[in-house]
């Protein structure tokens, strides 16, 4: 037998109350799942030095600028500015095209490491100048290198066609080890 909607066990609201019923849970429910702004702030912030120092500390110290402008007094970082933390050869080297260095190292003209090296060092400063490197290879690069030559060495001919030509991937790709 139905008693009616006056019967029933339900709460009724004011549509105003119900607004400020809902606010406060929501409220409430924000409280509990998150620390405070600030804190959060700060694990980020702790979170982003601890990624920048460990990618710097990949960099050999040899390569380290010890003076590092800031934007609003270098604002031009190419061209003669990063040349002068490079050597005449590590400049020739990063200067010529893919198909020159690959010409280069096909012909036994350069080795690999030395091409490697070059690359990294001035990857390393232009990392330095405007923090570009989300992972540094630079280990892993060389000793690649060392096994090209190693090749080229033994069988006086390039591994393929890109003998000693190094690479950079963007972080999106997966790169297997």
């Amino acid at each position: 037998m139905d008693k009616g909607p006056e019967s029933s066990s339900k709460i009724h609201f004011k549509p105003s109350d119900w607004r400020k019923l809902q606010a406060n849970n929501q409220e409430q429910q924000q409280q509990q799942q998150q620390p405070p702004e600030e804190t959060m702030a700060e694990d980020w912030q702790k979170a982003a030095k601890a990624k920048a120092d460990s990618v710097l500390a990949l960099i050999p110290k040899e390569w380290r600028i010890s003076d590092i402008p800031s934007a609003e007094e270098q604002r031009d970082v190419t061209g003669d500015f990063v040349r002068k933390y490079l050597n005449e050869k590590e400049i020739e080297i990063t200067e010529t095209d893919a198909v020159g260095v690959v010409e280069k190292t096909t012909s036994g003209q350069w080795k690999s490491v030395e091409v490697a090296k070059a690359y990294c060092h001035r990857a390393a400063i232009a990392h330095q100048l405007v923090n570009c490197l989300h992972e540094i290879f630079f280990d892993q690069a060389i000793a690649k290198a060392e096994k090209a030559d190693k090749y080229f060495e033994e069988h006086k001919k390039p591994i393929g066609v890109l003998h000693g030509l190094p690479v950079s991937l963007k972080d999106q790709f997966h790169v297997k080890e």
